[in-house]
């Protein structure tokens, strides 16, 4: 009986004590019936142990002690189980994709064959950790970076793309997007990528800009009982003052957004301008005393009868008084210089701010009247 049709019932992937007991029966068996052979022992592709082959022992060697080669023969089988053990023994390896971690027994030698045999679809962005071409060992960690959709905004342009990078700065450097010092990154370049993202570059600049501006003159009131209240009267006229201003103007995307005054230099000094306020209330016309609240400067004009009531429904007559109710209320009892005292009782088209139409009996008088500047006297 030929030994090496005995060696092919050893299964691959047998334990180190198997292997030295089934050298040691089938050199023994072949001993007994002067066959003496040498084991051949290989390895596999996946690291298990098979009996590849038996080789006849020349008579010299077979003359040597069966005891003595038996040990032998267990010596390189202990050897082998050695050199192989790492091969046969599984590995615990964790694996983390898209945030999940898993613990996988494996007896893969490399990353790369680990995720193939773990049916593990990479896309083409997708990046692992450590390489695939890595070794595995007991106790090793592989992380899939699985790769996003990345909408990029910068210099007016909109790119899409798919990117495994860990933050947005990342993402700046593998697209090589320069920033200056003063660009804004939104969201920050510290950002981590968890997801599909849009990155905004806004690109920022400031410049200098050096004007001439005015610088307003203040007014200093003096009150003054003799004028009428209301009324002032300018006693030396102001003037605006000058300097030079620089600016500090901040630009993003080439659209201005802001403007800071850094620095101003006085070159003219203003001139203060000192007006007197009327503080009295009362005036005397005709022999008798008038006192009022307000007193105005208005344009007055004259109108007489055309058939319409006023404003407020009633038929007008001499002391009715067209206003802006806005400036002068309806009701409000007056004196006029130059016409005597009227009612606020009605409005016109032609009437705005400070005018009035006074209405007289004729269309001559109104005619003569024509239009003036006046003094009204508002009453309490």
């Amino acid at each position: 009986m030929d030994i090496s049709a005995g060696t092919a019932n050893l299964q691959r992937g047998h334990s180190c004590r198997q292997l030295i007991e089934g050298i040691r029966q089938y050199f023994l068996a072949g001993l007994g019936r002067k066959q003496v052979k040498k084991i051949e022992v290989l390895s596999n592709r996946k690291g298990e142990v098979e009996i590849k082959k038996a080789i006849k022992i020349p008579p010299a060697v077979a003359s040597v002690r069966p005891v003595w080669v038996v040990s032998g023969l267990a010596m390189i089988a202990v050897v082998a189980c050695i050199v192989f053990g790492f091969a046969w023994a599984g590995k615990t390896v964790t694996l983390v994709d898209g945030g999940q971690e898993i613990a996988v027994k494996t007896r893969s030698a490399s990353i790369g064959e680990f995720l193939e045999s773990q049916n593990v679809a990479l896309g083409t962005e997708d990046r692992v950790v450590p390489d695939l071409a890595e070794k595995l060992a007991d106790g090793s960690r592989v992380v899939i970076k699985r790769a996003y959709k990345i909408t990029l905004s910068v210099d007016k342009e909109k790119t899409e793309f798919f990117s495994s990078a860990e933050t947005i700065g990342d993402v700046l450097k593998e697209k090589m997007v320069a920033l200056n010092t003063e660009d804004m990154v939104v969201p920050g370049a510290g950002t981590v990528l968890a997801g599909n993202q849009e990155i905004r570059v806004v690109r920022v600049h400031t410049e200098s800009q050096v004007i001439k501006a005015p610088i307003p003159y203040e007014t200093r009131r003096v009150p003054n009982p003799e004028i009428s209240r209301g009324l002032s009267r300018t006693v030396s006229r102001g003037q605006n003052g000058q300097e030079m201003q620089t600016w500090k103007i901040t630009y993003h995307d080439g659209q201005e957004v802001g403007r800071e005054l850094v620095d101003r230099k006085q070159i003219a000094r203003p001139v203060e301008q000192v007006m007197q306020v009327g503080t009295g209330q009362q005036v005397s016309r005709g022999g008798t005393s008038i006192r009022f609240r307000e007193a105005k400067e208005v344009t007055a004009t004259a109108y007489t009868y055309t058939g319409h009531n006023t404003a407020n429904g009633t038929k007008p007559a001499y002391g009715t008084v067209a206003v802006d109710p806005s400036v002068i209320p309806y009701g409000t009892r007056m004196y006029i210089e130059g016409y005597g005292y009227g009612t606020a009782l009605d409005r016109g088209s032609a009437i705005r701010g400070s005018t009035i139409d006074v209405f007289l009996e004729s269309e001559k008088d109104a005619r003569k009247w024509g239009k003036r500047k006046v003094k009204i006297y508002l009453l309490d």
